[in-house]
């Protein structure tokens, strides 16, 4: 498995989401439908390339109001769909397992799943220059993605979203979607500690469990003896240090569950495949890259590590 990695600036939200879609179908992804608002698509097209000409408005383009596309994960494990709404900044994004087959689309008219939560309806995703773009996908199983926006030249992070495969703790066949789903913005941003997540937390991540509904879930931090939780790290006192033995960062795997009384919806999940705990504070900034010093390349984002390639990307 290869980590395909982007890095640019994007004018504005359409021309981010029509990278992150360029870069996805090199992953192996395929788009099942598109519209650019006026023309729809037959269903099922199963296209490798970008459609859209370009993220500008016009025929065959992505800037239109309304305009839409499917995305299917390489072995038809999940669907992504994208709607563009009034402006290049407000957009739809929802995520199925079943495929958005449902209802009457048309040209600006979005297909239906029953299994679908939006974790955007509508709203506002992008700033109006979204920043420097950084986006991160596997090129084999489980095939995972994140795509995070940071201010230019450094600074927080502005959105991000995430398709992040899950590391069951057994067998778990029962689990026919063990992948949470992850969206953020905020024109203010998640500074280099600010990537908490939890039921009621602004960054927004969900699971389909095995009972059939979809729910908000939990990322577990680690707490030291005195009760500082120190992964995500906080502060400088509040850390864990790199090992007594070469002087090196372990990023740790994230729990993730949802608390609750024992239900068919709740409970414990697994840890997150790609996504890492940063344990170091002093220092890190986001954009900033580590190597464990072999093969493992990750790249900082407000307080978690993603999988990287081997540059060190610029960030402006």
């Amino acid at each position: 498995m290869t980590v395909q990695a982007n890095v640019s600036s994007p004018a504005n939200g359409t021309e981010a989401i029509h990278t992150l879609l360029t870069r996805l179908l090199a992953a192996g992804w395929i788009v099942k439908r598109w519209s650019d608002a006026t023309t729809l698509s037959a269903d099922d097209v199963d296209l490798t390339s970008n459609p859209y000409g370009s993220a500008s408005s016009g025929a065959g383009n992505l800037g239109n109001t309304s305009a839409w596309f499917r995305v299917e994960a390489p072995g038809g494990s999940c669907e992504w769909l994208f709607q563009r709404g009034s402006g290049d900044a407000t957009w739809t994004v929802s995520r199925s397992v079943a495929g958005f087959t449902g209802g009457s689309p048309n040209a600006t008219t979005v297909g239906t799943a029953a299994d679908a939560t939006a974790l955007f309806t509508a709203a506002t995703l992008f700033s109006a220059t979204p920043g420097r773009m950084f986006i991160s996908c596997d090129d084999a199983a489980p095939y995972g993605f994140t795509m995070f926006c940071i201010t230019l030249g450094g600074g927080n992070v502005l959105t991000m979203l995430a398709d992040e495969p899950v590391i069951v703790a057994s067998a778990a066949a029962e689990d026919t979607d063990p992948r949470v789903w992850l969206g953020y913005y905020n024109v203010t941003g998640l500074g280099v500690a600010g990537f908490s997540v939890a039921n009621a937390t602004a960054t927004v991540v969900y699971k389909r469990f095995p009972g059939g509904t979809n729910q908000r879930v939990s990322f577990g931090k680690v707490y030291d003896d005195t009760g500082y939780f120190v992964a995500p790290s906080a502060s400088a006192s509040a850390q864990i240090g790199p090992t007594s033995v070469g002087g090196k960062e372990v990023p740790l795997r994230i729990p993730m569950f949802r608390s609750g009384a024992s239900a068919a919806t709740t409970g414990w999940i697994g840890y997150a495949s790609r996504l890492r705990w940063g344990t170091v504070y002093a220092g890190r900034a986001n954009g900033q890259t580590l190597s464990d010093g072999s093969s493992s390349y990750w790249i900082f984002a407000a307080g978690c590590w993603v999988p990287w390639d081997a540059t060190t990307p610029a960030l402006s």
